[in-house]
Parts: structure tokens; sequence; C-alpha cells
């Protein structure tokens, strides 16, 4: 879908769902256009902490 949105000059944004699992799948989608995945970030933190959760997600992408 992502191929097929950007030939049809759609932007493609992602986010819902998103999580430590899947991320990995978009890593080297150029066609992307933004990644929201700040409501998974917040809810992650409460479990392991902002700073953690987000190192974690660094390493991933």
């Amino acid at each position: 879908m992502i191929d097929y949105a950007s030939n049809v000059n759609l932007k493609v944004n992602i986010g819902h769902g998103l999580n430590f699992s899947n991320i990995k799948f978009i890593k080297n989608r150029k066609k992307i256009d933004t990644v929201h995945i700040g409501h998974f970030i917040i809810s992650e933190a409460i479990f392991l902490s902002l700073n953690e959760t987000i190192k974690k997600f660094q390493r991933i992408i």
C-alpha cells in the first residue's frame, strides 16, 4: 500500500498500531512521510520510563 499510495502522489503517514515488534517492517521504507509514534512511546513509558522507551525505539529504527 505504501508503494501504491506513493505512485498516485499521496503522502504516506503511519502510526496507529506501531510498537517495538512491527516498527522494524517500515525501517527502510523511503516513501513514508510521517511516523506518528507518540501515543505508543508515552504508553510504553509507564512500564519502562520515557528515557528507556526512547532509547529502545532508537535502537530498533
